[in-house]
């Protein structure tokens, strides 16, 4: 029995792995003939915790000790999915009735695939294997944005891997997106890195080697989210600055210090100022979309504004979901369904083909696949039902990575430093995904981040790892020199 469940560990590890790592270089796993050879992947995964279910049967039944009785006790992870289950079987309703079968499979695997991996990693990754799991999104990340600086400035971002991409790029503005078509979803991932080594960079663990590779993993985050020119990725990087000064300066004592903590918030202020106030295309590009000019004497700034951002790409996606949504408000209008109703609901309501007047706004120049909404996508496409299903396990999980943090920060250690051998520091972990899940909830408000498979699944490792991690409540003593690198291992 121990050496089947070993097999299966190990089969289980590797789905893991080749889907966190590979999805997100093939081009996010977004266009279909990448999307399903992994669909296929994680069915296998889907397998092998049947059959880890079967052999933890037989053990019982025999009273063996196969090694997984530990596994099932993962509370967290089990309230987590307890919580999530309704949400998850109304899509399933939702998709077995919904008219057009092919982009609703698509929606709610979107939704179930999540689930396999973080059940993956709860039983079939052990402690060293989840935080070696964590250090293998991190170095993949860091990769990422290496080459997508690279790719930058060598070939203006025409090409994305092996292929020529020159169409989305606006003239005399080309900005980076690694691997992703888009830059977006590059800047998203790359919030990804910042977050991670941010939280590398306040554990308590503090060395050398935990400063150097934290700095290095946020200066390439914020250069791929600066060069990706999103303006979803600069406000983003606003809200995690708050995240931090709130969760992260309680972790060292230097910016435990009140002057401290003012003054880096000072040179962060004077440094976004500097910002705004320069030529840089990507302080142009937020110019452009915010500051409002030419209002006319008889509207108020607010309005004009309003008026303004409902004529802009995103303003009309969003109309349209919300005009969709208002047809159906309860149960929405089904899973994936927003590109195909998109044509009736596009143009806005003030129209009258009695008297010849267009609409305001019509849909004359392009055909919206996604919302650019992850939130307003999903009260379209599931309606108020589906919507606070949804948020409940959400906000389930938000609870259990603060408290998780929270218990880690108060861990003593003395004595003790992360080196470039370890795998990473607990506190880190609890940080980093902490502040990946403020960012996600925060970007999808712009963008549909959550719509790309290779970035979703990313993001589940991260979180799979930090929910189903045991929180031990220890303190560290000091240690003779020879048995530190061992001891921290253990912790």
């Amino acid at each position: 029995m121990d050496k089947i469940n070993n097999c299966l560990d190990w089969v289980g590890r590797f789905v893991v792995i080749a889907v966190i790592v590979l999805g997100l270089w093939l081009f996010g796993a977004w266009e279909m003939w990448y999307f399903w050879p992994f669909i296929a992947l994680l069915s296998v995964g889907l397998v092998v915790l049947g059959l880890k279910g079967i052999v933890f049967a037989l053990s019982k039944s025999k009273q063996t000790n196969p090694g997984i009785d530990n596994l099932f006790k993962g509370d967290v992870f089990l309230i987590c999915l307890l919580s999530y289950t309704p949400f998850l079987l109304y899509a399933f309703v939702l998709f077995l009735n919904t008219e057009v079968r092919m982009v609703a499979e698509r929606s709610f695997l979107l939704f179930a695939t999540p689930i396999v991996l973080a059940a993956l990693i709860s039983y079939c990754f052990t402690s060293f294997w989840r935080r070696k799991l964590f250090s293998i999104i991190f170095f993949n990340l860091m990769l990422m944005g290496i080459y997508g600086i690279a790719n930058y400035f060598i070939t203006s971002n025409n090409y994305v891997l092996w292929r020529f991409w020159d169409i989305y790029q606006e003239p005399d503005n080309n900005r980076a997106s690694g691997s992703l078509f888009c830059p977006d979803h590059f800047s998203a991932v790359m919030e990804f890195l910042f977050c991670m080594g941010i939280g590398l960079f306040f554990t308590k663990q503090t060395s050398k080697a935990s400063i150097a590779l934290g700095s290095l993993a946020s200066v390439i985050g914020v250069t791929g989210v600066i060069l990706s020119k999103s303006r979803g990725g600069g406000l983003t990087m606003v809200v995690l600055f708050a995240a931090i000064v709130i969760w992260g300066f309680s972790q060292l004592k230097i910016t435990k210090n009140i002057f401290n903590r003012v003054s880096i918030i000072c040179v962060v202020i004077m440094l976004a100022f500097v910002f705004m106030k320069s030529d840089f295309g990507y302080a142009q590009r937020f110019k452009k979309y915010f500051i409002v000019k030419n209002i006319p004497k008889n509207e108020s700034v607010v309005q004009h504004y309003l008026y303004r951002m409902s004529l802009t790409s995103r303003g009309r996606m969003f109309g349209g979901a919300w005009r969709a949504w208002q047809s159906s408000p309860v149960i929405g209008v089904g899973p994936g369904m927003h590109q195909v109703v998109w044509p009736r609901f596009a143009a806005t309501n003030d129209g009258n083909r009695e008297n010849v007047q267009w609409p305001t706004v019509t849909n004359l120049d392009f055909h919206s696949y996604e919302v650019h909404n992850d939130w307003l996508q999903l009260l379209e496409e599931y309606g108020l039902v589906g919507f606070i299903l949804f948020l409940f396990p959400c906000s389930v999980v938000f609870v259990f990575l603060r408290k998780k943090f929270l218990t880690c920060s108060k861990v003593k250690v003395n004595h003790i430093h992360f080196s470039w051998t370890d795998n990473f520091p607990r506190d880190s972990i609890q940080l980093g995904a902490l502040l990946c899940f403020i960012s996600m909830s925060f970007h999808s408000l712009g963008d549909f981040n959550l719509q790309i498979p290779g970035v979703l699944w990313t993001f589940t490792g991260i979180l799979g790892v930090a929910i189903t991690s045991v929180d031990i409540q220890y303190k560290r003593v000091r240690k003779p020199r020879s048995t530190e690198a061992d001891t921290s291992r253990l912790s």
